[in-house]
């Protein structure tokens, strides 16, 4: 029988430690699975708009985004608006988004694991700063116009970076104070399927400033950073590491999970480990449950011995799928049940 809480289990993985079973991650809490290892808050400290009539968004900073299937309706900005086209111009261009109006975190903080109806006890709790300097860029300038400002105008770059660090920076510790997070998330998807989108050099001096800002109020607490960060990360892993990163997120299969436990044994935890582009389901929506039960299970087989992992499987869509809640409740509940049989658990 297990000793420990899902909570404790999941958190073992953050401090190095092996867990009682492999915990199955809990990506936006609405996954059916018995256990909720860990669940995700999100204090709102913005004015956001409704959605446009054509579906599109426009985010905190006038950023026009459009809903993609790639990206499970994450909203991504129209490649064709470029808000910021001359690095040297941002002071004139880019503006300040509006804080909402009397904020009062622990109100926040109730409301919300009401609505969750979080249970601290058997539930790790995740809140962070989800501002990615890298992706902020992109929003502004467009992926090419980011890359030619970080190689012509790194200083200018780094001078708009620190601006918007320092509209998100104040509110760290007042989050932390209020929310007690068990887990503080940050993100920043600055990596392609094989290789990251710049140098390590550039990594170091452009970006990881404002993750050592940001993750600042965390590490001084001691508590862990999961970074949720895609593609081909192998790079900027000791980097990551060295700023306080305990767990990455989704840990994609184009890097060697395997060579990096081993490497860096009892220093980060790797949440996922299961590429849906590598992995599709064959013949869905008419797809094999016991062929691809088995294929969870050996990829459940292949990453779990030494601990450091917890599957996390996201399978994606077109809008309005209806056939997806159904293969999402069939793989979530076919790791959670796989992951309780490991290193020796039994009911």
């Amino acid at each position: 029988m297990a000793s420990i809480t899902p909570k404790e289990n999941f958190l073992r993985l953050g401090r190095g430690e092996m867990p009682e079973y492999v915990p199955c991650f809990i990506f936006l809490g609405n996954e059916k699975i018995p256990e909720k290892s860990a669940l995700s808050a999100s204090p709102g400290l913005w004015v956001t708009k409704p959605p446009n009539p054509d579906g599109s968004q426009t985010n905190i900073w006038g950023v026009t985004c459009y809903p993609t299937e790639a990206a499970p309706n994450a909203a991504k900005p129209d490649p064709t608006v470029i808000m910021l086209d001359d690095i040297t111009k941002w002071r004139d261009v880019i503006k300040a988004p509006k804080y909402k109006d009397n904020l009062d975190f622990e109100a926040m903080a109730k409301a919300e694991f009401e609505q969750m109806k979080l249970d601290r006890e058997e539930s790790a709790l995740k809140v962070g700063c989800y501002f990615g300097p890298w992706r902020i860029l992109v929003d502004f300038m467009g992926f090419e116009g980011a890359l030619v400002s970080m190689a012509e105008e790194p200083e200018t770059v780094k001078e708009l970076l620190d601006w918007v660090a320092s509209l998100y920076e104040p509110y760290g510790d007042k989050v932390i104070e209020a929310y007690q997070p068990d887990i503080w998330m940050m993100s920043d998807d600055s990596c392609h399927e094989r290789a990251p989108f710049f140098s390590v050099e550039m990594y170091r001096d452009l970006f990881k400033p404002f993750y050592v800002r940001l993750a600042k109020p965390a590490v001084e607490r001691g508590i862990p950073i999961m970074m949720h960060i895609c593609g081909m990360i192998e790079p900027f892993i000791p980097e990551m590491i060295e700023w306080g990163v305990k767990y990455v997120e989704p840990a994609q299969e184009t890097n060697d999970i395997l060579a990096l436990k081993e490497k860096y044994p009892g220093q980060l935890a790797y949440v996922g480990c299961w590429d849906v582009q590598k992995r599709p389901v064959k013949d869905y929506p008419y797809y094999d449950k016991d062929a691809l039960r088995q294929e969870i299970h050996e990829v459940i087989d292949h990453y779990s011995p030494g601990g450091a992992y917890a599957p996390f499987i996201w399978p994606i869509s077109f809008p309005g799928d209806p056939d997806l809640a159904g293969l999402r409740d069939f793989v979530w509940n076919t790791a959670y049940e796989y992951g309780k049989t490991c290193y020796g658990y039994k009911e």
